[in-house]
């Protein structure tokens, strides 16, 4: 039943972080980290081990997250919410949580690129960086995509995988 709750409070999060990053391209910390505490608060409960379990989570998003951000592929708020996800969704179940994020976040991406008139150009840059094992540096005129919209996306599908819609699910 927390599992429950956790992932709905997650997923209103990810909905609030959705409006927040396509309008300002911001993802706020009160509701990341907020959505953090209570999914983590909701755990405890339920005995040491569920708690330590979303809070090192948490914490494992939070670091490989910091990686990634270095990067530049994703936003410090992205990155938030990917925790507060891990947090109240759990491992190993949040990887495939992730691969739902990774595969609507490419479709996005497409798309914004298909937008801007630059698919191609993306395309044949991966390709060259791919074939010469460079890092695949973004372009400066280039528009952030609001990488939130994934996040609640591939959490919808991932609480559609586990209620009403099996036939979505990665691994059976």
């Amino acid at each position: 039943m927390t599992l429950q709750i956790s992932l709905w409070l997650f997923l209103a999060a990810c909905f609030v972080a959705s409006y927040t990053d396509v309008r300002w391209r911001r993802v706020p910390n009160a509701l990341t980290y907020g959505c953090m505490a209570v999914v983590i608060a909701l755990s405890a409960p339920h005995g040491f081990i569920p708690f330590l379990s979303a809070i090192g989570s948490a914490i494992i998003i939070l670091f490989a997250g910091s990686f990634v951000f270095g990067l530049g592929w994703l936003g410090g708020g992205d990155i938030k919410l990917l925790a507060a996800g891990a947090a109240a969704i759990g491992f190993p179940s949040f990887l495939v949580v992730l691969l739902y994020i990774a595969a609507v976040g490419g479709i996005i991406g497409a798309l914004y690129a298909l937008r801007e008139h630059r698919l191609r150009t993306i395309v044949t840059n991966i390709a060259l960086c791919a074939a010469a094992g460079t890092a695949i540096a973004p372009a400066a005129a280039s528009r952030r995509v609001p990488y939130a919209l994934a996040i609640c996306a591939g959490a919808c599908f991932y609480a559609a995988s586990e209620s009403f819609a099996p036939w979505l699910r990665f691994v059976h």
